[in-house]
């Protein structure tokens, strides 16, 4: 319960931070598909859906999600 931020990293190295209280609702979700076509690369993966934020706080092709102290993490977007 010490922890402040999630922090996402994608297989591109890309980050994304989410607070806490962002969490609310959020679910793991998978698409390699869509309308029976494969997703571009670009557009599938693992990833974290965060209905609060409306989908822009999630990394593609997750591959590592740590659980950070406090409110201060930067994602790349807020480096």
């Amino acid at each position: 319960s010490g922890w402040g931020t999630l922090k996402q990293t994608g297989a591109d190295g890309y980050t994304a931070t989410v607070l806490r209280e962002d969490l609310e609702g959020a679910f793991v979700c998978t698409a390699d598909t869509s309308t029976g076509r494969l997703l571009p690369r670009e557009h599938g993966g693992v990833r974290i859906v965060f209905p609060a934020l409306f989908g822009w706080k999630s990394a593609k092709w997750l591959t590592e999600v740590d659980l950070l102290p406090g409110r201060e993490a930067q994602g790349f977007w807020e480096q």
